[in-house]
């Protein structure tokens, strides 16, 4: 009956760390992306700049 008892609450908390666990990865899965988003758009728009100065001086 213990026996049965203690693997009942190792089973709850190993699903329970599993999900958990899921749950993290899923979450800095998501703020990666974010992340990449973001700097994604600092690259462009630094890029845009750049080429916007060198078009300005061509031009002059």
């Amino acid at each position: 009956m213990k026996s049965c008892k203690k693997d009942v609450k190792k089973l709850f908390f190993t699903s329970f760390f599993e999900k958990s666990i899921k749950n993290i990865q899923n979450i800095w899965k998501f703020y990666k992306n974010i992340l990449n988003f973001v700097s994604l758009k600092v690259i462009l728009r630094l890029q845009i700049k750049k080429f916007i100065f060198v078009f300005y001086f061509l031009i002059k």
